[in-house]
């Protein structure tokens, strides 16, 4: 349905006009797609094209992060329409790779989290190992979502994530719910470095949410405060 739309939005993007990016976000909100479809069926293609522009030197690193700038400005916009469920008792963390620069897919996760009725801690870009490993000691979440580094080479994260479940023992960990914002060969290269220290590795944020609903909901009764 947003096969072609998501072009537009690009254009956008590369124009560097935030308020034409809305109107077309606008345009399609207006109709049959649902808040959700529009991150990954309109922004996430965009995104993944800007990264492959900028591999193909056609544009700047600069030019990138200006219009991911504008991209974080749709999504602050669409979660005032996406969040509307009162917070709930499951906690979630979810938390940027240390190697990370990106924070665009973890941002959508917890947003698509808190729309589920989770009550979610975000730690973005910058956080050091030591100090994500205590969050999530002292948070106790039910789910820690990890948002690895777009990278060939995971073996850092994968120590981390050894260190979270060690922390955080009875929570369930995921690795991903941001790679809707990488191409498939990297998040197949991702799933098999994680899958034998993390639950289960979502390639996009609505499917890390089922796959949070489908560890925890059968336990039923123990939800952490």
């Amino acid at each position: 349905m947003l096969n072609g739309i998501w072009r537009d939005y690009l254009r956008a993007l590369l124009s560097k006009d935030k308020e034409r990016a809305w109107r077309v976000v606008a345009n399609e909100l207006a109709g049959p797609v649902s808040t959700e479809r529009i991150y990954l069926d309109l922004i996430a293609p965009a995104q993944r094209r800007l990264a492959e522009l900028v591999r193909n030197k056609r544009i700047s690193p600069g030019d990138e992060k200006i219009a991911t700038a504008v991209t974080e400005f749709i999504v602050s916009r669409l979660y005032l329409i996406l969040v509307k469920h009162a917070v709930g008792l499951r906690r979630a963390l979810v938390v940027c790779s240390p190697s990370s620069s990106r924070e665009l897919g973890a941002r959508v996760m917890a947003d698509f989290l808190e729309s589920d009725g989770w009550r979610v801690r975000m730690l973005g870009v910058g956080h050091r190992k030591r100090d994500i490993v205590r969050s999530a000691e002292c948070f106790r979440p039910r789910a820690v979502f990890l948002c690895p580094a777009f990278s060939r080479n995971w073996r850092e994260d994968r120590t981390l994530a050894v260190n979270i479940r060690k922390a955080a023992p009875k929570s369930a960990l995921f690795a991903g719910g941001d790679y809707f914002l990488a191409s498939w060969s990297v998040f197949d290269r991702a799933a098999r470095a994680f899958r034998p220290v993390a639950d289960a590795v979502p390639r996009d944020a609505l499917e890390g949410v089922m796959q949070a609903r489908h560890f925890l909901e059968p336990r039923g009764g123990a939800q952490a405060a």
